[in-house]
């Protein structure tokens, strides 16, 4: 496609033209015309070389900094005219100085469509690579967010002599460019490289580039899949194995023998042609022998006779599958074919299925259960979705450990006919879905799929983790901005823009899906810690700082509150010191103090079950003592610590039902605590006692929730 470069001149106008400051300058055809330019301006001044053909002027030595004569300026245009460059026109410029100095542009992206740029700017930005994207249009708190996201808040305040910038003239260049991206579709880069705030903190662009062309629609396609269709395989009452058999090891033996075992609340029926019964259960020739007209059929069968499974659904009225089967796309072009043959017939005649090459579903609610994997998984409101069977199988199988509840398992193997896109506007829908956690490798739209899964983020939390999330780079850019659209820093900014929880490994979706399953909403950043020792409440506190939550000082009223039921050498701070006090009754006056003031938003309990370790270790310790107590005493004090602990869990429990606050427990000693991370749930107003092993994942819990909040905030405005 044709593409059109407009020069530093035109550019500056155009987005002058948008409420975008530009540095005074005039554009020079003629010697003759130089003195009076740079004398209307004032010295010192910009001299460089303009044309169309010139996006990197520094490269060619066109650009004069300092100019404060008429010799030096004549000079400077002399050296410009005679170089080797493209020059079409010399453009005189106030010089702007300024120590601070930001990248803005456009940058369009063939997956995602257009995306707004900010950074740190100048020469090194690619080399820095401190910059945020978002897509167009931005709002207020988008623009805000890329703002933070970048860390400039210091070079914002008074710095070096110069005056504060005002964040709002950020924002309002940042806006302006969202307006000229949807207003201009053939925009395809802006780079103004860069920005620099003057000494009295006001910014002016002071080079500028715009390249337009013709652009290809950004795919944005609708679900193919209605949400009902995927309900309706996820609550089937009656299953088809077609493929069974009674040969140990095989699929066609392992899946049916894996559901049957969860004790599934409906039918399974077995067919195989070859087969009168498998292991003394009756089974059937075809379909069309089956009693009942079936919910879901599951195809084991080789991958040459799957079509003809499929195609026998078609005659029986039977609409949903999974497929199982493998030898497909993923092992080469003879399996692209048959792939593309089952597509084409599913397609054409309304069957839907999941696969080929897949894991399969599992509904704990229904205790379905068609996968490889023998789980016995604690019904709740986190569903998974996951591109690769065995990295969800793994972090489901963590969740499993941790006690984390599970509404739904989804894997979608080569994704034939039922994918992401699909999965993700199910959870749109479903009522049982709380939190959602994915697994995600590629998207077929970007576009299309930032849009679904904001719209589900909007409505619960998302948590994602992206395989194959490397810097592969993206196609050849003529700008800064550009060359730092890398295909994963565009999807991270996707992510970010919709307010997606994104992690770096497996363990994460156990410790964001157990706060948002278990916790109530965090509405603020401000934390109080309770702590039986100070070097663990320090550390905590410091931890709360790196992820941006605030660890406020306790005002006087409070510490006069809990003064009663502290030692008078208590840190009279935040965090709160215990400093051994064991009796129930005072921690929970001090829980709730915490939870009535106005200036928490969330409580961390530091060893909340410490005291149950620490006296359990004690009282058995007695019966190896020089002691002589009665036989069977230290059991008793063993059982009675733990009646003590839980009747503290339940004063917990309570107290967040009643001040809706998230109270979060960091575990007592590594060695002695438990793995789980759900201790004890109301199932009434579906609240739990959540607990980590360590600080920083307690913090970072909450830090997600925080964060959270701020992006539902954000879009309500």
């Amino acid at each position: 496609m044709e593409k059109f470069v407009y020069d530093e001149y035109e550019s500056k106008k155009i987005i002058g033209n948008y409420g975008i400051p530009v540095a005074p300058g005039t554009l020079m055809h003629e010697t003759s015309e130089l003195k009076d330019a740079c004398r209307q301006l004032e010295y010192p001044v910009v001299i460089k070389g303009c044309g169309k053909a010139l996006l990197h002027k520094s490269e060619y030595s066109l650009v004069h900094l300092g100019v404060t004569n008429d010799t030096e300026a004549e000079k400077a245009a002399a050296e410009i005219w005679n170089s080797d460059a493209p020059v079409e026109d010399i453009l005189i410029q106030k010089q702007i100085k300024g120590k601070r100095e930001f990248i803005f542009g456009i940058k369009r992206d063939d997956s995602f469509g257009t995306l707004i740029a900010f950074g740190l700017g100048g020469i090194l930005a690619e080399a820095l690579e401190k910059i945020s994207f978002r897509l167009a249009p931005l709002n207020h708190y988008d623009a805000v967010s890329m703002i933070e996201e970048v860390g400039v808040s210091k070079l914002l305040t008074s710095f070096r002599g110069e005056d504060a910038i005002d964040i709002e003239d950020l924002i309002q260049i940042l806006m302006s460019l969202s307006k000229l991206a949807i207003e201009n579709p053939d925009v395809k880069e802006v780079d103004i490289n860069p920005v620099i705030a003057d000494i009295h903190g006001k910014l002016f662009a002071v080079d500028a580039l715009i390249i337009k062309e013709e652009q290809e629609p950004v795919s944005n396609r609708s679900p193919r899949i209605a949400p009902e269709v995927i309900e309706r395989i996820l609550e089937a009452k009656s299953i088809a194995f077609v493929g069974a058999t009674d040969r140990i090891g095989s699929f066609g033996n392992f899946l049916p023998a894996i559901s049957d075992a969860a004790d599934f609340i409906g039918k399974f029926y077995y067919v195989n042609p070859d087969k009168e019964n498998i292991a003394g259960v009756k089974c059937f020739k075809n379909l069309s022998e089956l009693p009942e007209k079936v919910e879901l059929v599951v195809i084991v069968v080789p991958a040459p006779a799957v079509i003809d499974i499929v195609k026998e659904m078609k005659v029986c009225g039977l609409e949903n599958a999974i497929v199982v089967t493998s030898g497909f796309s993923e092992t080469g072009e003879e399996g692209h074919v048959l792939e593309d043959e089952l597509i084409v017939f599913a397609k054409g005649n309304g069957i839907n299925f999941f696969g080929p090459n897949v894991m399969g579903v599992i509904n704990p609610l229904n205790k379905l259960n068609i996968s490889v994997m023998k789980m016995d998984l604690v019904p709740g409101c986190t569903t998974m979705a996951s591109h690769s069977g065995n990295v969800g199988g793994m972090a489901l199988s963590s969740c499993l450990n941790k006690g984390i509840g599970i509404r739904g398992f989804l894997a979608l193997g080569n994704e034939s006919i039922i994918g992401m896109e699909d999965v993700i506007d199910f959870l749109i829908e479903d009522e049982k879905t709380k939190v959602a956690c994915l697994y995600v490798e590629t998207v077929a739209s970007g576009l299309g799929f930032y849009k679904q899964i904001k719209k589900l983020s909007s409505l619960k939390p998302v948590v994602l983790l992206k395989g194959g999330d490397t810097d592969s780079g993206s196609a050849a850019a003529s700008s800064h901005t550009g060359a730092m659209a890398t295909n994963q820093v565009v999807f991270n900014a996707a992510c970010a823009q919709a307010g997606i929880i994104k992690i770096n490994n497996l363990d994460d979706f156990a410790v964001y899906s157990s706060v948002f399953s278990y916790l109530p909403e965090m509405r603020g950043n401000r934390v109080a810690i309770i702590t039986t020792g100070g070097g663990l409440g320090v550390n905590t506190a410091d931890l709360c700082e790196k992820y941006g939550l605030s660890v406020p000082a306790l005002p006087p009223e409070i510490i006069e509150k809990i003064n009663p039921y502290l030692p008078p050498f208590w840190s009279h701070g935040n965090p709160v010191d215990l400093v051994w006090v064991q009796d129930v009754a005072a921690w929970g006056m001090i829980l709730e103090e915490l939870l009535k003031w106005d200036g928490c938003d969330a409580v961390i309990h530091i060893a909340m079950h410490a005291q149950r370790d620490i006296q359990s270790d004690y009282f058995n310790c007695l019966d190896k003592s020089c002691f002589a107590y009665p036989e069977g005493l230290s059991a008793q004090l063993c059982e009675k610590a733990k009646a003590s602990e839980g009747a503290w869990l339940d004063m917990v429990l309570d107290k967040m039902k009643e001040y809706r606050k998230p109270i979060i427990g960091i575990g007592g000693r590594l060695e002695k605590a438990e793995q789980k991370f759900v201790y004890k749930t109301d199932d009434e107003d579906k609240l739990g006692i959540v607990t980590f092993l360590s600080a920083e994942n307690a913090v970072k819990g909450l830090s997600g929730m925080h964060k959270y909040n701020l992006f539902k905030e954000g879009i309500a405005l």
